[in-house]
């Protein structure tokens, strides 16, 4: 510590912290993990910034902590978790439940940028659409079910959000998850102008979800990370054009060829969610409450959502993505699954010629 001590004398005001390889503690002050860090963070009170090592996260024994930041990062405003990505799984479920406690500091992040952790798809599936999860109960439950969660993050305010999901549902290139992913992104974090999701499958088509982003009219650079993508079809990115909704074909027209052009799909008017039920005018009769701290929730994870964006967009004559300025598309997997993404390329640059647009194609040979 007398190191810390030394530097928070010497720079009294210092607001940026990076810990850029494994933090090396001593072994007895390893045993209170979170603690030492805390007693790190009491020294350095303006810090707003914090960049942390993931395997310093892995190390750490959490003894009575709810979340790994307490009262000693009330100004955290950019956490940054980096590192080689890492299946911990109660690093995860602390992590979450620091960016869902209304007792923590996570209401004032501007800036999250977490590569060293993916976060189960399933704890975004308020609707429980996959049946990914279960209410917490007294049976016994799958391993992948026995961490639950019925909150939003409190992190609204994110102008930055760059994010790993992970998966057990990969069939049909996941278009479920999708749509829970961008559904739950578009509608908590209004204010993005970063993205970065990074998804062991991806799907451009509209039904697939990934449209749902153009909610977000502030984002500014956008980065998907996948394996691989879904096949690229005729049609499949009319939503990407800046213009989609003023084009000359009538609207109710667009809308209905793109219902009739999907397989018939059954959609549960209510799902067996977790959310509050509120009561109805008339005694005995109840509706499901779908806001979640104040965000509507409702239809995250259905095909109705992005039914619901097409009709806003062909309504208000909405631009997708005014100030769009970056998009990045990284793709993995072997060169024979790198055709389509040329075929996505050229679309994406015809449609789009004013974005930078920037096509990153590796190898990957597994993604969490």
């Amino acid at each position: 510590m007398q190191f810390f001590e030394s530097i928070a004398e010497s720079c009294p005001r210092l607001q940026s912290l990076q810990f850029s390889k494994a933090f090396w503690m001593e072994p007895h002050n390893r045993a209170h993990g979170i603690e030492y860090y805390g007693r790190i963070a009491a020294l350095f009170p303006s810090a707003t910034h914090w960049t942390f090592q993931v395997n310093d996260l892995l190390k750490m024994q959490m003894f009575n902590q709810k979340h790994f930041f307490g009262s000693e990062h009330a100004n955290l405003t950019t956490l940054v978790i980096e590192g080689p990505l890492m299946e911990a799984r109660y690093a995860e479920e602390k992590l979450n439940s620091f960016l869902t406690s209304t007792t923590s500091s996570a209401h004032k992040l501007v800036h999250l940028r977490v590569t060293g952790l993916a976060f189960p798809i399933w704890w975004w599936d308020l609707e429980l659409r996959q049946g990914h999860s279960q209410p917490p109960s007294k049976q016994k439950v799958p391993l992948q079910n026995a961490f639950f969660c019925a909150e939003i993050w409190r992190c609204r305010s994110l102008k930055t959000l760059h994010v790993r999901v992970k998966d057990k549902d990969e069939l049909n290139f996941g278009r479920t998850s999708m749509r829970i992913m961008c559904g739950y992104v578009s509608r908590v974090f209004p204010e993005l102008e970063d993205l970065v999701l990074e998804k062991t499958l991806m799907d451009f088509d509209m039904d697939s979800g990934l449209c749902v982003l153009t909610r977000l009219g502030r984002l500014k650079r956008l980065s998907v990370v996948s394996l691989a993508y879904g096949s690229v079809v005729n049609g499949c990115l009319d939503w990407l054009a800046k213009d989609w909704a003023r084009t000359s074909r009538a609207k109710k027209q667009l809308l209905n060829e793109w219902r009739l052009s999907k397989p018939r799909q059954v959609e549960e008017t209510f799902a067996h969610a977790p959310f509050r039920l509120a009561q109805d005018s008339k005694p005995g009769d109840s509706v499901r409450d779908y806001m979640v701290d104040g965000v509507d929730m409702r239809y995250v994870g259905q095909v109705r959502d992005v039914v619901e964006v097409i009709k806003e967009r062909l309504a208000d004559g909405g631009m997708c993505w005014p100030r769009m300025e970056f998009l990045q598309l990284r793709i993995g997997g072997e060169r024979q699954q790198w055709q389509d993404s040329l075929v996505l390329e050229a679309k994406v640059r015809k449609m789009r010629p004013e974005i930078e647009l920037e096509v990153v194609r590796r190898r990957v040979a597994y993604m969490i």
